[in-house]
């Protein structure tokens, strides 16, 4: 990535492309995008059932999920790791700061926030959890597509321990009155 043309920044001192093994074991990703942005994805294997989602819908991280695909049809340079599918967002909506931009804007006067490697990375993470939350909820019978929005998210945001979550979240998903306690707790629905 060319960043002769970018001003001096909380980016200088970042890569351009992390890979790392998530908490849960899924693959994860960050790449630079246009403008310098940071774009996170993680992986799995293309039959996981996190697939039989609407995963744009579905998954909750920076701005949404804007970018599914296969390993071998992805975009950036260099190439992702082979066989995997992949789930991905960006950080360049309104209210986030491109190193690019900054170059012809001074950061300093921009009302926003650049998302950093570490605001990223926790973003990726985030993802994988829930990912592996819809394997988990797979795993004890229920029909993930039948899950609410917010029954993905929900173990990782109140940080109940891996092997609880499966059972908790079956029970949630099923429950109007879990529902309406979710609701009330302002989860998403």
């Amino acid at each position: 990535m060319d960043r002769s043309a970018w001003p001096p920044g909380p980016w200088d001192n970042e890569p351009d492309s992390v890979s790392w093994v998530s908490a849960v074991g899924l693959a994860c990703e960050m790449r630079r995008g246009g403008m310098g942005i940071w774009c996170g994805y993680v992986g799995t294997q293309p039959d996981h059932p996190v697939w039989k989602l609407d995963v744009e819908s579905t998954l909750e991280t920076h701005h949404g999920v804007t970018l599914v695909s296969l390993s071998e049809e992805f975009p950036n340079d260099p190439p992702m790791p082979p066989g995997l599918k992949w789930a991905g967002f960006d950080c360049g909506h309104f209210g986030d700061i491109f190193p690019a931009m900054a170059a012809v804007v001074p950061y300093k006067t921009f009302a926003g926030t650049y998302r950093d490697l570490a605001y990223v990375r926790t973003q990726c993470e985030f993802l994988a959890a829930q990912i592996d939350a819809v394997a988990l909820l797979e795993q004890t019978g229920f029909d993930v597509t039948q899950a609410p929005k917010w029954a993905t998210g929900y173990a990782q945001r109140y940080e109940v321990p891996r092997e609880k979550r499966a059972t908790m979240l079956r029970r949630l998903a099923s429950d109007p009155v879990a529902a309406q306690l979710a609701e009330a707790l302002g989860v998403p629905a």
